[in-house]
């Protein structure tokens, strides 16, 4: 809920998500997370060239990206030999200690 972490419906907001296959890309992410609404930056991080299996979408607008977590933590699955993605809030350390998570 965007209120429960002090941004209103119409702030950027990033997510964190994890359980990416090695083999997928930016390119092959971005067509899961875009019908949620505008994305600024989507990355996957990365270690001397290797995924790391995680990264991050960071939504122009909170609703975006709490739709997006609705619809996709633990429900998307990527590679059949993956677990669901995991979709959630990248908190900040202030922002989540103030929501008390």
């Amino acid at each position: 809920e965007p209120g429960k972490l002090g941004c209103a419906p119409d702030q950027p907001l990033k997510l964190y998500i994890g359980h990416i296959p090695e083999s997928v890309t930016e390119e092959q992410l971005r067509p899961v997370f875009e019908p949620f609404g505008q994305l600024l930056e989507l990355v996957i991080l990365r270690q001397n060239g290797v995924s790391r299996g995680c990264g991050f979408a960071h939504y122009a607008r909170a609703d975006s990206a709490y739709a997006a977590i609705e619809a996709l933590h633990g429900k998307c699955r990527l590679d059949e030999s993956q677990p669901e993605l995991i979709v959630r809030i990248a908190c900040t350390t202030a922002r989540c200690t103030a929501a008390g998570f």
